[in-house]
């Protein structure tokens, strides 16, 4: 649409802050979850025909939700970060102990993987 730089932020906040996945109450529920999301972003004041145009009108946008849903669904993402290597492992702050320990993680899996 156009307007991530204007929403982007409102969005992230509505997720990882106020802890609201704009899915609705059932994940499986599509057309429960796209109307919870346009009930939000009418209230950044933003066109629900833009928003219909744009979640429905462009297959790359439609195929981009179905991938991020599968592997949201594969890697059971409960909060982000979370860090995939090479689709084998995933890790986040937390599992590794702290920040430090993350990057020294993600970098001795990386090179693991590297020399398979």
């Amino acid at each position: 649409m156009g307007k991530l730089g204007e929403v982007h932020n409102e969005i992230f906040k509505e997720i990882q802050v106020n802890g609201d996945p704009l899915i609705g109450a059932d994940p499986n529920n599509a057309a429960a979850a796209e109307r919870v999301q346009l009930a939000f972003i009418k209230k950044l004041g933003l066109s629900d025909a833009d928003f219909e145009k744009a979640y429905h009108g462009d297959m790359n946008v439609e195929t981009a939700m179905q991938r991020a849903d599968q592997l949201a669904q594969r890697y059971r993402v409960s909060s982000v970060p979370l860090f995939v290597v090479n689709g084998k492992y995933t890790t986040d702050v937390t599992m590794a102990g702290g920040p430090e320990k993350l990057m020294s993680m993600l970098t001795d899996l990386t090179a693991q993987e590297h020399k398979h």
